[in-house]
């Protein structure tokens, strides 16, 4: 798989595709705007970081895959299956066009 992803790399940087590296802080990211779209190609460390700066919350450290933000809300941090691994006892594969996830449990 890595020896795959490596050729990847390669190829789109010697076609000129490759994206640059953004080492930037949420603060910075976030300076001009108060929305973040998937489009925008920002990651998050921690599933932590994401609660505290998008949902306003102040926890230290949070190890579940869903927080519930109100009576009403919660938040779902689902692990992707790659092609090869599935992540745990849930297999959580994600559309060719991004819109959906489908969770199965597998046995």
């Amino acid at each position: 798989m890595r020896e795959r992803n490596t050729g990847k790399v390669r190829r789109k940087k010697e076609e000129g595709t490759l994206k640059k590296w953004k080492n930037e802080s949420i603060e910075e990211f976030l300076k001009d705007s108060d929305t973040i779209n998937v489009g925008q190609d920002f990651s998050f460390n921690k599933i932590v970081d994401i609660l505290n700066y998008l949902f306003d919350k102040q926890y230290r450290a949070w190890q579940s895959g869903i927080c519930t933000l109100d009576n009403s809300t919660s938040v779902w941090f689902p692990k992707l299956a790659t092609e090869t691994k599935r992540q745990g006892l849930w297999n959580n594969v994600l559309t060719v066009d991004g819109k959906y996830i489908y969770e199965t449990l597998v046995e």
